[in-house]
């Protein structure tokens, strides 16, 4: 059975840093359980408190490169102070739009991918060129909405994850 993140991203990288937006949802079973033991750092980003406090509780005993953080994603996009080797969005679908028109904010945080969740819907209003980046692929997630996928979005100038 294919995985339904593209992990594959983090097959060349060892000191790789993430950032995942909207982090909370489903307490993280689809991004940060799949990514947090790939990488050096993992920072998750949501509004929901009693989720993030919930994740930190599941995540950090085990992972204390988890930091979690209870903050409005679009305006922690709008400070960004750090930047990450890999930035994902997994917002929920009524968010779609909205991140579409975030990409350029999120394109200047990350500095080699870049993994946006999309739909059937919203495929065709994904920007195939993004400041630095280009759409490398859709990875096929689930059925939800008539199908769910990650956008994967590359720096120009990589290959899979190699230069």
């Amino acid at each position: 059975m294919k995985e339904t993140f593209p992990t594959y991203i983090l097959k060349y990288e060892s000191d790789i840093r993430i950032l995942d937006l909207f982090c909370a949802g489903f307490y993280g079973e689809n991004t940060t359980l799949k990514v947090i033991e790939l990488c050096k750092t993992y920072t998750g980003i949501d509004i929901d408190n009693e989720k993030i406090i919930t994740m930190q509780d599941i995540y950090k005993n085990k992972y204390n490169k988890a930091r979690f953080i209870t903050n409005d994603v679009y305006e922690y996009l709008r400070a960004g102070n750090e930047q990450y080797e890999i930035v994902i969005s997994d917002q929920p679908t009524n968010q779609n739009n909205r991140i579409i028109e975030e990409l350029p904010l999120i394109s200047k945080m990350a500095i080699k991918y870049m993994v946006i969740s999309t739909n059937i819907q919203t495929i065709p209003q994904m920007p195939r060129r993004i400041n630095k980046f280009y759409l490398q692929s859709f990875w096929y997630r689930n059925e939800y909405l008539g199908g769910t996928y990650w956008a994967v979005y590359l720096v120009d100038g990589m290959l899979d994850g190699r230069r």
